[in-house]
């Protein structure tokens, strides 16, 4: 049976891909945020904990970390030049700088300058300064540790997977040094994610 022409190549694919992604970003984002709803919507069952109940063990929840691993292997597998997954990359960045207008762009641009050193910098300060002044001294211990452990683990495997950046003509973000794993990425998600932890 002949491949589809949509996935005969993954610059094929993500060429296709290009002007359905703001489509496909906006349904997963209303999925989440309706899954998210209803489950906090719902009453939340009270259970009462018997004398002979031993609490859960924390390092249960460390199993979902092996998924997370297991995915970043199979990332970090395909992202020398001529695997499909870097091919794809290269032309997916090619693909939206062509075909979306620059304010577009500019809009998706905004969490990359989230995470940008400066404002995590800054935030990282603020928010220490303030659980010190209120004594939450375990909280501000474990946002420092996030935040700063995220960092140089982000540059130590910069460092050693030593990915040349792909060009991305389109300027709207211009990055120098190695490209994966993605500081910014990780510096969103760790920064941002513990903050709502700590605010929840």
């Amino acid at each position: 049976m002949p491949a589809s022409p949509t996935l005969s190549s993954p610059e094929a694919f993500a060429i296709w891909l290009a002007p359905h992604l703001l489509t496909l970003w906006a349904s997963l984002l209303i999925v989440c945020t309706a899954v998210c709803l209803r489950r906090h919507s719902q009453p939340q069952a009270i259970t009462r904990a018997t004398p002979g109940d031993a609490p859960p063990s924390p390092w249960r929840r460390l199993i979902w970390v092996l998924p997370a691993l297991a995915v970043f292997a199979g990332l970090a597998s395909q992202i020398s030049p001529g695997q499909a997954l870097s091919r794809f990359d290269s032309a997916l960045a090619q693909a939206l700088g062509q075909q979306m207008d620059r304010v577009t762009l500019q809009a998706f641009a905004l969490p990359t300058w989230l995470g940008n050193p400066a404002p995590v910098t800054v935030l990282t300060i603020a928010v220490t300064l303030f659980l010190w002044q209120r004594r939450e001294r375990l909280q501000a211990g474990i946002w420092l540790l996030g935040v700063l452990g995220n960092t140089l683990l982000n540059w130590s495997l910069k460092q050693g997977f030593a990915r040349v950046r792909p060009p991305h003509l389109h300027s709207v973000v211009v990055e120098t040094g190695y490209s994966f794993p993605s500081g910014h990425a990780s510096g969103v998600l760790v920064t941002y994610g513990l903050l709502a932890w700590l605010l929840l």
